[in-house]
């Protein structure tokens, strides 16, 4: 983790061909679930919580719960009923931040 911290501080994802464009943005110019993960990445690396949440809200509010879950050893424990309830809020953030009006234009990266 601490590596991945110290490559997303020192490469940013804009400017760097290290990280991978998203495939669905490039293809169909609407926003997946992911993008915008590693910019967000980049700013909690320097400390901008609020652009990285900006960024991508699922990612930087999910962060916490997963390393938790990792800390405590709970990550193998994980029941298929929260598997498909994270899979839910996925689709849903993913059709949600491309409509085209406020407030769910505002989840675009």
């Amino acid at each position: 983790m601490a590596g991945t911290a110290l490559v997303f501080a020192l490469f940013d994802p804009l400017s760097w061909r290290l990280f991978p464009h998203c495939l669905l943005h490039s293809i169909t110019g609407m926003y997946s679930p992911g993008c915008g993960t590693g910019r967000a990445l980049t700013q909690l690396a320097h400390g901008q919580w609020l652009t990285a949440l900006r960024l991508n809200p699922v990612t930087v509010l999910g962060l916490p719960v997963i390393g938790a879950l990792w800390v405590t050893g709970r990550l193998d424990r994980v029941r298929p009923v929260w598997i498909w309830m994270m899979l839910a809020v996925l689709v849903a953030f993913g059709v949600l931040r491309n409509l085209p009006w406020p407030p769910f234009n505002w989840l675009a990266p």
